[in-house]
């Protein structure tokens, strides 16, 4: 005889991990993470990488502060050239300090004139 029944109120999955799928990549669900405000726009791009022209630096889409990262999706940050490019894992997220840029929203030639060249960037003040 079972004299254990399961209670609807015990199920505590919920309280325990509230977001399970966040960062996960399911066919079109998730964050767009190519889309976002272009570096052209902010002044502190136009010093921090004077070797990019206006052209490359509209390309540039900035994932907005607060967006968590693909899980699997190469990314580097614009602030931070010298780390070069990652892999973003589903746990991470775009912080007010970061200006992180994903691959599949670059052009081939500029992706590698940014991971390639770290002169591009002026040392930061």
């Amino acid at each position: 005889m079972d004299t254990q029944t399961p209670r609807p109120d015990e199920d505590f999955s919920q309280d325990l991990n509230p977001e399970y799928l966040a960062g996960r990549n399911y066919g079109n669900q998730g964050p767009d993470t190519t889309t976002g405000e272009p570096a052209v726009e902010m002044k502190e791009m136009h010093g921090r990488l004077p070797a990019l022209s206006d052209t490359e630096l509209a390309e540039l889409n900035i994932v907005e502060t607060g967006t968590r990262l693909e899980q699997g999706k190469t990314y580097i940050d614009l602030n931070d050239l010298q780390r070069g490019e990652f892999t973003g894992l589903a746990s991470q997220s775009a912080g007010s300090e970061n200006r992180y840029v994903a691959k599949d929203g670059v052009s081939y030639d500029l992706w590698n004139k940014l991971r390639g060249r770290e002169e591009l960037a002026a040392e930061p003040d």
